[in-house]
C-alpha cells in the first residue's frame, strides 16, 4: 500500500502541469455553471420520512393547505381609532404584493371590512334561521372576542398581521427568499405609515431560516478566518509568502469541488450540514501544516528546496492520504443514522475530505514547485529558528518527559479524567426552546419576548380529530368537552407560579358559539347545517382551516383545534405540556381497538417539532459514534499495520469527545444543534494528528531505537500539531461572536476538542507508545 501510494505520488509530482491544468479547467467550468447547492430551510428537513412526528405534520399539511405561519407585530395605541385602521391596510397592502404567501395577509381591520361587507339584511332570513341572529355590531364584537391574542392584543394595542406562506414545493420560491421579502415590505409599510414602534416578524419560518443564514455566513467566516490564521501563522513562524498563498489555494478550491458536486448529487443541506465548511477547512488546514513542518525538516538536514520539497510529498503521501480516507470514512458513519439530513451530512463531509486529497495531489504539488529560485523575497522556507520554535522544541520534550516519568500518575489521572467525562454524560440534556439558539439580546429573541408578553404565548400547533363526514351536535359537544379540560387542567410552571400551559385553545365550536350567540347544545341539527354553510360561503379561508378532509385519503376528514402556547419554556416541561395534551385527547378520542395506523387524534404543528428536533438530531448520536469510531480504528489498522499501534492511536482521541460531552452535563448546558454532532465531528478533528504521528514514529524505528524515535517524532510531528491547532483555534474563536448560539457551541466545544486532542497526542501517545516499546522490548 506505502508503495502503491509512494508511486502516486511521484506521478502527481512529475505530471504536476498537467494535473494543476486539468484542476483549473474543471474548477473553471464549475465556477462558470455554479450549480446551487439544494437548500432545506425548513424544520421538517429534520426529521427521518418514517418519524411518526413527520408523518403527523404532513397530513396537518396536507389537508389544511400545508401554510406555515409568520405574525407581523407592532404596538400601536391607536389600533382601534381610524389612523390604526390605516396603518394596517398600509402593511398588509405591501405584505399583498410579496411572491410565496398564501391568499392575503389577515390583520383586524380585514376580518371586519369582511364581516361588514356580507350584506346582512340580504340574508336576514337564513342567518335567522342558521341561528345567527346578530346585528353587524355584534359580529363586529364577537370576532373582536374570537380572535384576541391572534390579530390583536387583550387590550386593543398590539397589533398582529398573520401571513401564511405556501409550501415551498409548491412556489418553487425559497423560504429564505419569501422571509426576507416580507422584511423588505414591512420597513417600507413602516416608513410610509409613520410608524414610530419597532415592527417584528415572527414564526417558525423567520427563525428557521435566520438561523439557516447564520450558520452560511459563519462557516463563510471561519474559511476565511481559519485561512487568515493559517496564513499568519506561516508568514510569522516561516516567512514563506509562497506558502502563505498555497494553504488559501488549497481550502478554497477543496470548497469549490465539494459544494459542485453536492449540488451535482442533489443533496439537501440543512442547518445541520450547513457546518460542512467549517469541516473541510479544518483537515485542508491541518493537511498543509504537516507538509510544511515536513519540507522545513528536510531543509535543516541539508537539502535544497526543490528536493526538500518532492521528498517531503513522497514521505506524507500515506499519511495524509490515509488521514483524508480516515475522515471520509468516520463521516461516512453517519449514513447509519436514521435521519435523512444527517445522512445528507454524512454525504457532504464524506465528499469533502476526499476533495481535500484530490485537490492536494492535484493542485498543491505544482505551487509549491513552480519556482524553486529566491527571485521574490521570503518566498520560500528558511532554515532559521526562532524563540517560539526553541521554546516550543523544549515544551514539547518536557511534554514527553512528565508522561515517562510519571506513568502510574498519568493513567490514573486519565482514568479520573474519564470517569468525570462518563459521569457529565449521563447528565446531558436537550435544548428544545429554538429562539435559546440566538442571543438574548437579538432581534428574533426580542419579538419573542414581545409576543408572549402581548398576545399570550407564540408556540403554534395543533389538535387533529377524525372527523365524521357530516358533523353533527354531539360530536362538537365532544370537542367542547375536550377543549374545556385543555384550558383547565393543562398547567405550566413559571416565575410567578402555575398558570394555565395552553394561552390560547381555538376551534369551530367557539367560532359558532361567537356568531350565533347561542350555546352548542341548543342548536339544532337544521341550524348547524345552515350555519356551517353560512361559514362556508362567507368565510371560505377560516373555514377549510378548521374543518378539511385528507386529499390524498378522501374519506379521511379531520376537524382542526389550533392551540397556542409559551415558546419561551424549559424543554422538560415543553414535553410535559404536549404528553399532557395527547393523553387528553386519548382520553376523549380513544383510538379504535387493533388499527394504531389510524389514531383518532394527533397532536402536532411546529410547536411539537421544535421541541423535539434536536432528539431526532442526537437519537443516534452513540450508535453513529460507534461506528465512527469502528471504521476509524480500521483505517488506522490497515494505514500502519499494527492493531496495537491502532488502538493506542485511539485511546488519546476518545477522551477528548468524552471529556466535552461530559463537561456540557456537568456545566448543564443542553445539547442543540451546534452540538449535537460533536461526538463523531470531534473525533474526526484528532484523528488525523494521531495517524502522522504513529505513522512518521514507524518509519523512525526503522532507523534508530523507540526512545529516539519518539523524542524525534514529538519534536517534529508535534510542532505540526500544534501550529496546525493554533490557526484553527484562532479560526474557531471567531465562531463564538456569531449571533446564532449553536454556532458558537460549534466552535467552543470544537476548540475544546482540538486542544484535547493536541494534549492527547502529544502526552498520552508517548505514554502509551513508550509502555508498549517497553513491554516488547525491555
Amino acid at each position: 500500500m506505502r508503495a502503491l501510494l509512494n508511486r502516486l505520488a511521484l506521478f502527481f509530482i512529475r505530471f504536476r502541469h498537467f494535473s494543476f491544468m486539468a484542476a483549473c479547467a474543471a474548477l473553471g467550468v464549475v465556477l462558470f455553471f455554479q450549480p446551487q447547492r439544494n437548500q432545506d430551510q425548513s424544520i421538517e428537513g429534520m426529521f427521518a420520512m418514517d418519524d411518526q412526528l413527520f408523518s403527523s405534520f404532513q397530513v396537518l399539511k396536507r389537508t389544511f393547505d400545508g401554510s406555515e405561519v409568520i405574525l407581523v407585530v407592532y404596538r400601536d395605541p391607536q389600533l382601534m381609532n381610524p389612523g390604526g385602521q390605516r396603518r394596517q391596510e398600509i402593511f398588509t397592502e405591501n405584505i399583498n404584493r410579496v411572491r410565496g404567501i398564501s391568499g392575503k395577509a389577515i390583520s383586524l381591520q380585514s376580518l371586519l371590512r369582511m364581516i361588514e361587507q356580507m350584506n346582512l339584511e340580504q340574508m336576514q332570513t337564513m342567518l335567522k334561521l342558521a341561528g345567527f341572529d346578530l346585528s353587524t355590531a355584534e359580529l363586529v364584537e364577537k370576532s373582536k372576542k374570537l380572535f384576541e391574542g391572534f390579530t390583536h392584543s387583550r387590550d386593543g394595542k398590539t397589533a398582529s398581521i398573520v401571513i401564511l406562506l405556501e409550501p415551498g414545493n409548491q412556489s418553487g420560491i425559497p423560504r429564505g427568499t419569501t422571509v426576507a421579502a416580507i422584511r423588505e415590505s414591512v420597513e417600507q409599510a413602516s416608513e410610509e405609515a409613520g410608524l414610530s414602534e419597532e415592527v417584528m416578524l415572527v414564526g417558525e419560518s423567520v427563525m428557521v431560516t435566520d438561523g439557516f443564514r447564520m450558520v452560511q455566513e459563519d462557516g463563510r467566516r471561519l474559511g476565511r478566518v481559519a485561512t487568515i490564521a493559517l496564513s499568519l501563522v506561516v508568514l510569522v513562524l516561516f516567512r514563506s509568502l509562497r506558502w502563505t498563498l498555497i494553504p488559501v489555494a488549497l481550502v478554497q478550491c477543496s470548497l469549490v469541488a465539494s459544494e459542485a458536486i453536492v449540488a451535482m448529487l442533489h443533496i439537501q443541506v440543512t442547518i445541520v450540514g450547513s457546518m460542512s465548511t467549517s469541516i473541510i477547512t479544518v483537515i485542508a488546514v491541518s493537511t498543509i501544516v504537516h507538509l510544511i513542518v515536513r519540507i522545513r525538516k528536510k531543509l535543516t538536514e541539508g537539502m535544497e528546496y526543490g528536493a526538500a520539497t518532492e521528498r517531503a510529498f513522497l514521505d506524507l503521501a500515506t499519511p495524509i492520504t490515509f488521514a483524508c480516507l480516515t475522515d471520509a470514512v468516520g463521516f461516512g458513519a453517519l449514513w447509519f443514522a436514521e435521519l435523512e439530513p444527517v445522512q445528507d451530512f454524512a454525504t457532504v463531509m464524506f465528499t469533502g475530505s476526499l476533495m481535500v486529497l484530490a485537490t492536494f495531489w492535484l493542485v498543491v504539488p505544482t505551487l509549491a514547485l513552480f519556482s524553486t529560485a529566491d527571485r521574490i523575497p521570503f518566498w520560500n522556507l528558511k532554515v532559521h529558528a526562532t524563540r517560539f520554535q526553541s521554546t516550543l522544541t523544549r515544551c514539547l520534550s518536557l511534554l514527553q518527559g512528565v508522561s515517562e516519568k510519571s506513568p502510574v500518575l498519568t493513567l490514573a489521572s486519565t482514568g479520573m479524567l474519564l470517569f468525570f467525562s462518563l459521569g457529565g454524560t449521563w447528565q446531558n440534556s436537550v435544548e428544545s426552546d429554538f429562539t435559546k439558539n440566538f442571543r438574548a439580546d437579538s432581534e428574533i429573541v426580542r419579538s419573542y419576548s414581545f409576543v408572549e408578553d402581548n398576545l399570550g404565548g407564540a408556540g403554534v400547533w395543533d389538535v387533529m380529530i377524525r372527523a365524521p363526514q357530516e358533523l353533527d351536535v354531539e360530536f362538537l359537544l365532544r370537542v367542547q368537552s375536550l377543549q374545556n379540560r385543555l384550558r383547565t387542567e393543562i398547567m405550566a410552571e413559571s416565575e410567578m407560579g402555575e398558570e394555565p400551559g395552553l394561552t390560547k385553545v381555538l376551534s369551530l365550536v367557539d367560532a359558532i358559539e361567537s356568531f350565533s350567540g347561542r350555546e352548542i347544545e341548543n342548536l339544532s341539527k337544521t341550524h348547524l347545517q345552515l350555519g356551517l354553510m353560512f361559514l362556508e360561503q362567507k368565510m371560505p379561508q377560516f373555514g377549510k382551516a378548521l374543518v378539511s378532509s385528507d386529499p390524498l385519503y378522501p374519506g379521511h376528514r379531520y376537524y382542526r383545534i389550533m392551540l397556542r402556547s409559551r415558546e419561551r419554556t424549559p424543554a422538560d416541561e415543553k414535553k410535559k405540556i404536549i404528553r399532557e395534551v395527547r393523553a387528553i385527547c386519548s382520553d376523549e378520542f380513544p383510538d379504535p381497538p387493533g388499527n394504531p395506523e389510524e389514531p383518532q387524534t394527533r397532536t402536532t404543528g411546529f410547536y411539537v417539532l421544535l421541541a423535539y428536533m434536536i432528539d431526532s438530531v442526537i437519537r443516534d448520536q452513540w450508535t453513529t459514534f460507534g461506528i465512527a469510531a469502528a471504521g476509524i480504528l480500521l483505517m488506522l489498522v490497515i494505514s500502519i499495520r499494527s492493531l496495537p499501534l491502532a488502538l493506542i492511536g485511539m485511546l488519546p482521541n476518545l477522551l477528548p469527545v468524552f471529556f466535552v460531552l461530559g463537561l456540557l452535563g456537568w456545566l448543564a448546558i443542553p445539547l442543540n444543534l451546534g452540538i449535537a454532532l460533536i461526538a463523531a465531528v470531534a473525533l474526526g478533528l484528532s484523528i488525523d494528528s494521531s495517524i502522522h504521528y504513529l505513522f512518521d514514529f514507524q518509519q523512525k524505528r526503522k532507523s534508530m531505537d523507540w526512545r529516539a524515535a519518539v523524542g524525534s517524532v514529538q519534536d517534529q510531528v508535534g510542532r505540526a500539531l500544534v501550529y496546525s491547532t493554533i490557526a484553527l483555534v484562532m479560526g474557531f474563536l471567531s465562531l463564538c461572536l456569531s449571533d446564532f448560539l449553536p454556532t458558537v457551541y460549534f466552535g467552543a466545544t470544537a476548540v475544546i476538542a482540538m486542544i484535547g486532542g493536541l494534549l492527547g497526542n502529544l502526552f498520552l501517545l508517548p505514554l502509551f507508545l513508550c509502555l508498549l516499546c517497553r513491554r516488547n522490548n525491555p
